[in-house]
């Protein structure tokens, strides 16, 4: 679907959207025009308040650009007319934009946003009368995080939202990098490698034009589905979110800091496979977890999280889930002192004595070693009062530990 389908269809503001290519809305190509309002939830102010539906679903850009947008228009101008609280843009930049209005929030990339706008960029012309930026004209609520203006092709110095840097600052790698993007060969900001970027330009999404990665080994079926070995088998679920993986080896992603989700949206399945995710740290906006948002269709089972550090400066901030929209999530734990969190969307929380306990994973059907009520797969073994759940093959080959199943 395209921008202006999106922007044609306001019942579809709630939905969630990927760009799966670049989108040129040059008005001299065949079918383009110059547009007269935001593209996507424009509003008109009435005694200075917008009114208009708002966007309040998710449009992932997966690092694709939307170029000359071409607006000329009153106010609440942008890619984006209005941002609700709920609402997600990210990983999109909006390129060789010209937006002219004569009223208020005009922004490069949204004209007003109160929801959460991340890893994105605008380097079009923009003006405006009031509430004019580079990249947001206006903001009431949520975050902008790791995003940037050109201030000299959008004639622009100031924004609610984003760093404004030069043209030469826009097209040098070190300043994406220092705000924790994902580009191609390197692994300290995450191993997806969303971007890349050309001399002299900026940057660009890696697997544009019908370029995809190596996918892991399998097929992404629920019979044959990839097998994830290491950090770089898990850097590409993003890429087909709706596919089957299953852990064959435990994953440590230290000395790894990501600013988003490994997994920014999910609608598939993921079967831990009694292997653990280890040392994921992340540091950033909303929307954050290993999964950042499952769908209704999406099952993450069989995996143990461990040493998880997620830190962000918006809404919905899990270790496992940011935000679950209707997936399955169950039998799961947290503990509520080391986390910090007494609530959670889903899972129940314990105490750190709690999550020490084997009767507190046997209630839930945990299959333990040395019981056989839960099953005789011997997944987990536990060292009571001393130490969380461990998968059957962490068990020391000296140990006599084994569940209590009483």
């Amino acid at each position: 679907m395209t921008c202006g389908h999106i922007g044609e269809t306001p019942e579809d503001y709630d939905k969630h959207f990927i760009l799966t290519a670049d989108i040129d809305l040059d008005p001299n190509l065949l079918g383009r025009k110059v547009f007269d309002r935001a593209v996507i939830a424009s509003a008109e102010a009435v005694f200075s308040q917008p009114v208009g539906t708002s966007f309040t679903g998710v449009l992932d850009g997966k690092g694709h650009v939307v170029s000359h947008l071409t607006i000329k228009g009153k106010g609440y101008l942008g890619l984006f007319g209005q941002l609700a609280s709920a609402a997600e843009v990210k990983d999109i930049g909006v390129v060789d934009a010209n937006i002219v209005g004569s009223g208020t929030s005009v922004g490069g990339l949204a004209g007003s946003s109160s929801g959460s706008v991340a890893a994105s960029y605008s380097s079009g012309s923009v003006s405006g009368t009031d509430n004019v930026g580079g990249l947001v004209g206006e903001k009431w609520r949520g975050s902008v995080s790791s995003c940037f203006r050109d201030i000299q092709t959008s004639g622009q110095t100031t924004s609610v939202g984003g760093t404004g840097l030069t043209t030469t600052e826009m097209q040098d790698i070190e300043t994406f990098l220092g705000a924790g993007w994902d580009f191609v060969d390197e692994v300290l900001n995450g191993t997806c490698d969303y971007w890349h970027i050309p001399p002299d330009g900026y940057p660009l999404l890696r697997y544009h034009g019908g370029n995809r990665p190596l996918m892991p080994e399998g097929l992404g079926t629920a019979e044959q589905p990839y097998l994830i070995r290491d950090a770089r088998d898990l850097g590409t679920v993003w890429f087909e979110p709706l596919a089957h993986y299953r852990l064959v080896e435990s994953v440590d992603l230290s000395g790894i800091t990501w600013s988003m989700a490994v997994i920014p949206c999910f609608g598939g399945s993921f079967d831990g496979n009694g292997y653990v995710i280890s040392n994921l740290h992340i540091q950033g906006g909303s929307y954050l977890g290993l999964v950042g948002q499952s769908g209704s269709t999406a099952s993450v089972s069989n995996l143990g999280p461990e040493a998880i550090e997620v830190s962000g400066s918006g809404e919905c901030v899990g270790g496992l889930v940011g935000d679950n929209c209707d997936g399955t999530i169950s039998s799961s734990f947290w503990d509520t002192q080391t986390s910090a969190q007494a609530t959670s969307a889903d899972g129940t929380g314990k105490t750190t004595a709690e999550m020490q306990t084997a009767i507190t994973f046997l209630n839930a059907g945990w299959d333990f070693v040395g019981e056989t009520a839960n099953g005789t797969e011997d997944i987990w073994w536990i060292d009571e009062g001393k130490d969380y759940p461990r998968l059957w093959w962490e068990l020391p080959t000296d140990s006599t530990v084994q569940a209590n199943s009483n």
